[in-house]
């Protein structure tokens, strides 16, 4: 089985249960009666930006995880894979160093620095080794950071890291008339200033229908564009 498959097998299962939960939030909205309607669109705003985090979060994760699966080298796979590799075995051996050294301290402070500093340069022949090793993100979901709301910014930065590129996934959208950039920040703003008592009045059907939309053609971009990616072996170097 490819990375393709693989990523398109586990994801598949994530699009269906992200999607049919934003179907149950309609569906609730609709079994509301008919004086309270906006006001539950309204407070269901906040769980429709939730489905849209968990699969940003979930999706970009298999993504690392379909690509461990195939146990390829870090010589082989792109620049930006590697660099993120690396990079993230760089900062644990110098974390490592740091608090070997800060206990070192009531000690012969000296000496201990010395022993610390050659211990230190040896293990950066772990990093030299993980060029011939297989490429790891394990577990992967701690690789891909969601800060405090998924915006545009997160979404663009996390294709940087991964040598992917945002402007595919815009492209798709804007096949279905919807601009990335400006449909993403205001999804997230309107579910910050109702989640923060900002904004709290009831929200129309056309305008809880415009952001549940953009949300579901959002899914499917991100869906298709990493898959897309996969099959192209963009992930190689």
């Amino acid at each position: 089985m490819t990375c393709a498959d693989t990523f398109l097998t586990s994801t598949n299962h994530i699009y269906d249960e992200c999607q049919h939960g934003i179907s149950t939030l309609s569906r609730i909205v609709v079994a509301s009666p008919s004086s309270l309607t906006g006001d539950v669109r309204t407070a269901l705003v906040p769980a429709l930006y939730g489905y849209w985090e968990r699969f940003f979060k979930l999706t970009f994760s298999e993504y690392l995880r379909s690509i461990t699966v195939a146990g390829l080298p870090v010589a082989q796979v792109s620049p930006s894979l590697a660099r993120l590799r690396i990079r993230r075995a760089a900062l644990t051996l110098e974390n490592r160093a740091k608090g070997q050294l800060l206990a070192a301290v009531d000690k012969d402070v000296l000496v201990a620095a010395r022993a610390e500093l050659a211990s230190f340069m040896a293990q950066l022949t772990d990093i030299d080794a993980l060029y011939a090793a297989p490429l790891s993100f394990t577990p992967a979901d701690e690789w891909i950071e969601t800060d405090s709301n998924v915006r545009f910014k997160v979404l663009e930065r996390t294709c940087k890291l991964l040598g992917l590129s945002v402007a595919e996934m815009t492209e798709l959208l804007s096949r279905a008339g919807l601009q990335l950039y400006v449909r993403l920040e205001d999804l997230v703003d309107t579910r910050n200033k109702i989640a923060h008592g900002e904004v709290i009045h009831p929200m129309t059907s056309e305008r809880w229908n415009e952001l549940q939309s953009f949300v579901s053609h959002l899914m499917n971009a991100v869906q298709f564009y990493l898959h897309d990616a996969l099959e192209r072996d963009e992930h190689l170097a």
